[in-house]
């Protein structure tokens, strides 16, 4: 049978909506906590200590010392004073049953402080001070809501944040479904605060299940915090990251709801909001070949919370196949990281010390960054055979008659792939190059054809 969880006052109401979401995030938690506390309530809701709990037990006072103890923090104007307050009270009735109360309050000045590790310790130690259960959310959705903003993938104890945040925000969710109306508050007002402290636990779990890149359940955890709060970029920002790096990719779903994140940060003056657009940019051109387009889908993203039916951001065209199996494999290759960003990155993964074997031809020779080898400058394509300055390949070999070649000259060889640019052409980077030896032996030896023929022209002339 589920438990319901009456909220002790209209006051305690005042405390739950108290410390729900404050203007707009940022990564950093010094930013958060500042937004946070120019709404966060001055004082604590009177009527804390005369509530029922969870259990409809009502907390009793022990005696009229403890009670006037509680008082002192009420009567606390400014943070710092209401934390010595609560101190004083926490360390002189250490089994009071007010002791969560009294960290809520702690919490609460710690957020207008912006000293965001002492408000987790006070949401912490409220967790553990046996609260009823309308401050126990309180609690959790503190932690859960600022856990993304914290969280640091690198740390040793990454994993078990993870799995705490995620303990922390299912329970929170439980809770919620078992929360009644208060009689003097408004339903409007009460679905407004269900739903946003509802959307801050799925987002904990969509964030957490995108770190450990179990993709299927983030989009499930995102979508419902999507529904529940269609305002938060980061939110979206994380649905679309989901949709990039599930497995097949949806790039449609993964920009629209990247570019609904950018444009909300755009609305909401985000501190990130560069990084968000960076991303996203990167993402689109990735997709599409260029940013043709780009700003038009923040401004439709910005009207829907969900892309409409056929939505589609169409990729780059690819090349036709010519026939000529040296041009098609030079295009099958330009082709997947011409394109840029993340998509062009995870084929470069697959491609980088791959072997290349196809014929080019010579545009230019020179030494190489490393003694004793060469840099030779190769086209592929018809269209720039014999242009001077204009190539799709730079081969590096240590062969000393490659030093030999000559524009035009047709080569043969066989490497393996080690770098590529896009800027301002595409052009591929091969590696231990091989080059056939009868194509260097034809190049030596005319070579040496030429350097004969100029000795006996300087011959003559003397004569």
């Amino acid at each position: 049978m589920k438990r319901t969880i009456t909220f002790l006052s209209a006051g305690l109401l005042a405390c739950f909506v108290s410390l729900t979401l404050w203007g707009t995030p940022a990564n950093d938690p010094e930013i958060l906590l500042a937004k946070g506390s120019q709404q966060a309530s001055q004082a604590a809701p009177a009527g804390v200590p005369a509530g029922q709990s969870a259990a409809n037990q009502a907390p009793q006072w022990k005696s009229r010392a403890e009670y006037d103890a509680f008082q002192e923090i009420l009567k606390a104007t400014d943070p710092h004073g209401k934390i010595s307050a609560a101190d004083a009270f926490l360390q002189k009735y250490p089994t009071s049953d007010f002791k969560a109360q009294a960290d809520i309050l702690k919490l609460q000045s710690y957020v207008q402080l912006n000293q965001v590790n002492q408000a987790m310790s006070a949401a912490k130690d409220a967790l553990k001070d046996n609260p009823n259960n309308a401050i126990k959310i309180t609690a959790l959705h503190y932690l859960t809501y600022v856990f993304p903003y914290i969280y640091k993938p690198g740390a040793s104890d990454a994993s078990t944040e993870l799995s705490d945040a995620q303990s922390q925000a299912k329970e929170g969710l439980q809770l919620l479904q078992q929360v009644q109306k208060p009689a003097n508050v408004s339903q409007e007002a009460f679905e407004t605060q269900i739903k946003q402290y509802r959307a801050d636990f799925n987002r904990a779990l969509g964030f957490a299940a995108l770190q450990q890149k179990d993709f299927n359940n983030a989009i499930t955890y995102l979508k419902a915090a999507a529904e529940d709060n269609p305002k938060d970029p980061y939110t979206f920002s994380f649905l679309g990251q989901a949709y990039l790096y599930v497995k097949p990719a949806d790039y449609n779903s993964s920009l629209w709801y990247l570019a609904r994140a950018v444009s909300l940060a755009q609305q909401q003056h985000t501190p990130n909001l560069s990084a968000l657009e960076k991303f996203y940019g990167q993402v689109y051109v990735s997709r599409h070949g260029s940013d043709e387009g780009e700003t038009d889908l923040e401004a439709k993203a910005a009207t829907s919370l969900n892309p409409p039916t056929g939505f589609n951001v169409a990729p780059p065209p690819k090349h036709a196949k010519t026939g000529n199996p040296n041009v098609d494999a030079f295009y099958t290759v330009e082709d997947a990281l011409a394109v840029g960003g993340n998509q062009a990155q995870e084929a470069w993964g697959s491609l980088k010390g791959q072997p290349l074997g196809i014929v080019a031809f010579v545009e230019s020779v020179s030494p190489g960054s490393d003694p004793g080898t060469y840099q030779v400058k190769a086209d592929v394509l018809p269209d720039s055979r014999g242009k001077a300055g204009v190539y799709q390949l730079v081969l590096v070999t240590n062969q000393a008659d490659a030093k030999y070649l000559q524009l035009g000259d047709p080569i043969r060889f066989k490497g393996t792939l080690s770098a590529y640019t896009n800027d301002p052409s595409f052009v591929l980077t091969v590696s231990n190059v091989e080059i056939d030896p009868q194509s260097l032996q034809m190049a030596s030896e005319r070579a040496k054809a030429n350097a004969q023929k100029a000795t006996q022209q300087r011959t003559h002339h003397r004569r």
